[in-house]
């Protein structure tokens, strides 16, 4: 008796002592070689883990088929919520719709979703943070002078949001001639290219508008080939680290910071509480945050 008494002791003893498995969550991102999108999945993961969660980070790559995987994957290894910033404002709602049907509560960050489904959606506010970007562009260009926009892809609802504020500022300013606007994707290479094309037809401008930092980095590259970098006005978009190094050193002009730690810790902190079984309310419309400038004589 006394022996199965002792035995049955440490059998509770070695019960209460095993260590509790961390809850798992995923975070979904876009390209993690936009300095942007690597921060975003970087910034939620430490938040989460801080919080006591096991996270795990992925990549789409702004691929449908890839991002329609990985949610099921993430749903398939036990996470019991996701972050996700989708790829498509329309063609990612299906995926993510299933998701949740399955019972897994879905936060999206930085992109709109069209979907109902979603827990919250956290975003910066795209076309008042264009209007503060072109307002930025105008001061540094004095008003005057020509011009290149490099925008996002078409289809992006963020690059349309981001030029629909760039077209609500620039027209007041007639002096102020846009030579050509033109996507580069939010790549740094496709700028490169597009503006080393340009610079090969002997076109002269006196400043980039670009509606994200990789893309002006991939212009101040492709002007520096010309020597031409410390003649023309760059102003970037998302202040990514790499952005405000070449502010500094007199590379770029101004960047649009998007707030993207308060975006992510937001999130963070909904999905905590609901796993925590808060009950929370219905929210219908995105968490809207505005963006601030980095450079052009501005503190932040």
């Amino acid at each position: 008796m006394r022996q199965f008494f002792f035995a049955s002791v440490l059998a509770c003893a070695a019960v209460f002592a095993a260590p509790v498995r961390a809850v798992e969550i995923s975070i979904i991102v876009n390209e993690p070689s936009n300095e942007f999108w690597f921060e975003e999945g970087e910034l939620a993961k430490r938040y989460a883990r801080k919080l006591g969660y096991d996270v795990r980070v992925f990549a789409h790559s702004g691929d449908l088929t890839t991002e329609t995987a990985l949610l099921q994957r993430a749903v398939e290894s036990g996470s019991a919520a996701i972050l996700l910033d989708p790829a498509h404002l329309e063609n990612s709602a299906s995926a993510v719709d299933e998701v949740v049907a399955r019972g897994v509560p879905v936060f999206v960050l930085n992109a709109k979703l069209n979907s109902a489904s979603v827990t919250a959606q956290f975003l910066s506010d795209n076309e008042a943070c264009g209007r503060l970007a072109a307002q930025q562009f105008v001061t540094e260009m004095q008003g005057a002078g020509t011009f290149v926009q490099l925008d996002g892809p078409d289809s992006d609802l963020n690059s349309q949001l981001r030029r629909q504020g760039f077209e609500s500022v620039l027209p007041e300013y007639p002096k102020l001639q846009r030579l050509k606007a033109m996507s580069a994707g939010w790549d740094r290479q496709t700028a490169f290219r597009k503006v080393s094309a340009l610079l090969e037809t002997g076109a002269h401008f006196d400043g980039v508008l670009s509606a994200n930092d990789t893309m002006a980095l991939g212009a101040i590259d492709a002007l520096a080939n010309y020597d031409r970098a410390q003649f023309v006005i760059i102003g970037g978009f998302d202040g990514t680290f790499e952005a405000q190094e070449r502010i500094t050193r007199g590379d770029m002009s101004y960047t649009i910071a998007q707030p993207l730690e308060q975006i992510t810790q937001n999130a963070v902190d909904m999905m905590d509480r609901l796993l925590k079984g808060e009950e929370l309310p219905k929210v219908e419309a995105p968490f809207l945050f505005p963006c601030h400038v980095i450079g052009g004589g501005a503190t932040g």
